[in-house]
């Protein structure tokens, strides 16, 4: 008869603590990917946005040299095929919202060309 509590010597694999070990160097590595995920998606939509008023800016720097005054509002510049929004992005009025953001057009002085603000 086989005494079945004394391991055999050719036996291999891994114990408890390595097992553990393991699992817990994984959920260290993963929680670091997070973290640096979630500052990428931050500078993503600050990216976006910026680069959205920077288009609203030209475009409407070529409508007033197209039509001699500033347009009033980002549908002017969309329905003279100035400015054309990205996906996810929509316009009214003098406001455009992306994801995580929104731009808003305002004219600091009469005549003068107009301002986007709002961009985190």
């Amino acid at each position: 008869m086989t005494d079945q509590a004394t391991p055999r010597g050719d036996e291999r694999g891994f114990t408890l603590i390595e097992l553990v070990i393991a699992i817990a160097v994984i959920g260290i590595l993963s929680a670091v990917a997070i973290i640096g995920i979630s500052g990428l998606q931050a500078k993503s939509k600050t990216a976006s946005c910026n680069a959205t008023a920077d288009s609203a800016a030209t475009a409407s720097a070529v409508y007033s040299a197209n039509n001699d005054k500033y347009p009033a509002n980002f549908k002017e510049l969309t329905d003279a095929g100035l400015l054309s929004l990205p996906n996810g992005v929509t316009g009214t009025g003098t406001t455009l919202t992306g994801k995580g953001w929104t731009v808003t057009m305002t004219y600091p002085k009469a005549g003068n060309p107009p301002t986007f603000t709002g961009c985190p």
